[in-house]
């Protein structure tokens, strides 16, 4: 059984415990480790019925007011968790809401996209929360009722993907952004929290 059938038996489960109730999960992981990806695979699966919710687009403005000379003691990111608490996680958790819309941040542009992201919960009986981030329960609360998480193998695969995606970028990443994702991980132990870890490499995601 591929990690891919694993996960939809998991949904299916929940969508009969849970019945007419909504389910949330949470994708985490390492960069360029496929979260996205495995977001997408699903929403092929069950299609109208999910909806995924990118933690991308709840950084924080200005690139945060995160100080890198500081970066060892950081472990929250670049993530307007306020935001992300208010305008999501409570209006998922909140059983008498029945929709809900969102702001969405682009961080190249440093602008708000004038049409917010609207969620039916009605329709959308999955919900996924995807990105690096999302298994912070500290700040967020334990919102989900699965969580994943995707780790490399090796750190190798990590570093072609990320030259591939990114190779103007490829140095910030690793003295900034890899940084701040091993503090936040490491600080909240987020690895040994997660119901379900993948660790990636070439052969399945």
């Amino acid at each position: 059984m591929d990690y891919i059938e694993l996960i939809k038996n998991k949904i299916d489960d929940l969508l009969k415990e849970k019945n007419k109730e909504n389910i949330v999960i949470a994708i985490d992981g390492d960069s360029a480790s496929g979260k996205s990806t495995l977001a997408l695979s699903l929403k092929t699966i069950y299609k109208d019925e999910l909806a995924i919710i990118h933690i991308d687009d709840f950084y924080l403005e200005n690139k945060g007011y995160i100080d890198m000379n500081n970066i060892s003691s950081l472990v929250n990111g670049n993530i307007n968790y306020k935001r992300l608490k208010e305008e999501v996680i409570d209006k998922l958790t909140n059983k008498d809401i029945s929709s809900f819309s969102y702001s969405i941040f682009n961080c190249k542009t440093q602008q708000y996209n004038e049409k917010k992201e609207k969620i039916n919960k009605k329709k959308k009986k999955i919900i996924i929360v995807e990105g690096s981030y999302s298994l912070n329960t500290n700040l967020l609360g334990k919102y989900f009722n699965y969580s994943i998480f995707l780790k490399f193998k090796d750190q190798k695969l990590q570093k072609e993907r990320i030259m591939k995606r990114n190779p103007s970028n490829y140095e910030m990443f690793f003295s900034k952004w890899i940084i701040l994702e091993k503090n936040y991980q490491s600080h909240y132990d987020i690895v040994k929290k997660c119901d379900y870890l993948i660790n990636v490499s070439e052969n399945n995601i």
